[in-house]
């Protein structure tokens, strides 16, 4: 089953200057609206932030020179139950305190290759059944905290126009596009894929020692000579030389096959120039302008003419592409039994010397103790081999058990024609021109889109909706809350306002929190209230960030407001162990 965070409040709270900020977020819609630059991107890194992503810290810079301390409220429900939580970030340190179990401290971490961050990256995977392992340096570990929000957070800076971009760091692990589909779209498991790898690893590894050895056995000179010298291998000595009378055959054929195909080169090379000196006097005769070259008479130019003077020239045309290719079959099999030659050369040359020191050796006791030794080694050889085979038929078996990459194949164009539908759909309701070419229709495949300005933002806002739906169908995972940074670009006209808002009513997610936000001024027509009432029926929760006056406005003066939760913050610090 999977783990959905439901945010409850978000405190942010500056001791030394007396400054803070405080909302609470409803189940369903909520709208945070302001004025340009007055904080609204902060509130959303705020949350990020709190549960101990680093990405994006520079955005919230001016807020953290204030000494800051953030506190998230939120439920997490797992396996039918809900809990309360509370996240609490301060600087370098991180509390993390769970209704049920004891508080939970991180320190130290700033940076995501810290210990420390290491530890709560592994904590939050546990908490939230989050398994996706993602691949670097030929390893494959469990993916940065960041993976965890990333197809549910569209972030104003580069969101709305580079798509699994919201984060900046994800780019650095391998197949990362396909491995973050497969995992959020419900495609195999990561342990699996890590077994697979193991076992697939370890059959390259036997087969390369199979063949190391299988080598080392016919190659090594002393051996073969042992072979043929033991009396436990006469019938082997006897075969040796059957195999060596063999390849000198073969040898011979293939030396006559050579000398044939060159002839038949040669014929055909001198045909084709042959045709091409055709083919340039003929052109010379076209009967509309060509003389006889004896008598300097004009060639006749009747359709008759004309006819048998195409068709002269079109069999020419032909002949000399049939020619060519042939050149080329004929070439390729001659580079292949010259290839064959030199190998057999090579292996003849081989046994030959075998043979003269089988032939020329002197038995001795020590050339007899000296061929017993290299006897026992062959055997301790094939039985290592033997050994080998019988591994690698286990693993072989085993890896019958995953899935093949045809399976894996299936399941991705299921996915893909079913998010081509949803993604279709999304683009009709937002007015968009429907996309023809896989590469921006199918999910696997799209990397960018081949629009522009507000077309691209419309584009971009129908895939993540439609990359969120089929997460909801296919991928039993977490489900965080639908964030979304400034869902108008700034030239975005009222109209397609209207579309925008009207589009997200009707498809926003109804199992999580939605929370976006909208820049308004005092010279708006319409307000936030508005657009509550007109596309939300009122039931909107509505935060505002700086009055829709003031810039720089997401921090306001403390006036002791919520004093309990600032105490409850500081005994949790305070009661967390060491």
């Amino acid at each position: 089953m999977s783990v959905k965070l439901n945010l409850t409040s978000l405190l942010v709270y500056s001791e030394s200057n007396q400054k803070y900020f405080f909302t609470t977020f409803s189940d369903g819609v909520n709208i945070v609206y302001g004025r340009n630059t007055s904080g609204k991107s902060t509130l959303f890194q705020s949350i990020i932030y709190s549960m101990g992503i680093n990405d994006g810290h520079a955005y919230l810079d001016d807020i953290l020179q204030e000494k800051i301390l953030f506190r998230l409220d939120c439920t997490i429900e797992k396996n039918g139950k809900k809990k309360n939580s509370v996240f609490i970030r301060e600087d370098e340190t991180l509390f993390i305190k769970i209704e049920g179990c004891p508080i939970e401290r991180f320190n130290g971490i700033s940076s995501d290759n810290s210990r420390e961050h290491i530890r709560l990256k592994d904590f939050l995977s546990d908490i939230f059944n989050f398994t996706l392992k993602l691949e670097a340096k030929d390893e494959y570990k469990i993916a940065p905290i960041e993976a965890m929000w990333l197809p549910y957070y569209i972030s104003q800076s580069v969101g709305w126009v580079y798509l699994r971009k919201s984060f900046s760091n994800l780019d650095f692990f391998r197949n990362f596009k396909s491995d973050y589909n497969d995992y959020y779209l419900g495609i195999g498991q990561d342990i699996d894929r890590l077994e697979k790898q193991r076992l697939q690893n370890l059959l390259k590894i036997k087969k390369e020692e199979i063949e190391l050895l299988s080598k080392v056995e016919k190659d090594n000179e002393e051996l073969q000579v042992a072979r043929l010298e033991d009396e436990e291998f006469l019938s082997l000595s006897n075969e040796y030389l059957q195999e060596h009378a063999k390849l000198i055959e073969q040898l011979r054929k293939n030396e006559n096959d050579f000398v044939l195909k060159c002839n038949e080169l040669r014929y055909f090379e001198q045909r084709l120039a042959v045709l091409k000196k055709v083919e340039k006097n003929h052109k010379q005769q076209s009967p509309q302008s060509a003389k006889c070259p004896t008598c300097t008479q004009q060639l006749p130019s009747s359709i008759e003419a004309n006819y048998i003077f195409f068709q002269d020239f079109h069999d020419t045309e032909k002949s000399i592409l049939d020619i060519r290719a042939k050149i080329k079959e004929v070439q390729s099999a001659v580079n292949s039994i010259d290839k064959k030659i030199k190998d057999q050369k090579d292996e003849i040359a081989k046994r030959y010397a075998t043979l003269n020191r089988y032939f020329k050796g002197q038995l001795s006791y020590q050339s007899w103790l000296n061929g017993k030794a290299n006897v026992l080694l062959i055997t301790k050889i094939e039985q290592k081999i033997g050994q080998l085979y019988l591994d690698v038929g286990v693993i072989e078996d085993k890896l019958r058990g995953f899935k093949s990459d045809d399976d894996l194949l299936k399941e991705r164009n299921s996915r893909n024609n079913s998010f081509s539908l949803s993604f279709g759909r999304l683009l009709t309701q937002l007015g968009v021109k429907q996309l023809i070419e896989e590469r921006h229709t199918q999910v696997y495949q799209i990397s960018s889109f081949p629009s522009q300005g507000v077309e691209l933002h419309k584009t971009v806002m129908a895939y993540h909706f439609a990359f969120n739906a089929a997460i909801r169908e296919f991928g039993n995972v977490h489900r965080f809350p639908f964030l979304l940074d400034a869902i108008f670009k700034e030239d975005i006209d009222a109209i397609n306002k209207q579309t925008i808002l009207t589009f997200i009513s009707k498809n926003r997610p109804k199992d999580t929190q939605l929370i976006f936000s909208v820049a308004q001024s005092p010279k708006d027509s319409s307000t936030a209230s508005d657009l509550n009432e007109s596309y939300f029926g009122g039931k909107a929760k509505l935060i505002n960030i700086g009055n829709s006056v003031n810039e720089r406005a997401f921090l306001e003066q403390y006036s002791n407001q919520h004093p309990e939760l600032l105490d409850d913050t500081f005994n949790i610090i305070l009661d967390a162990p060491m």
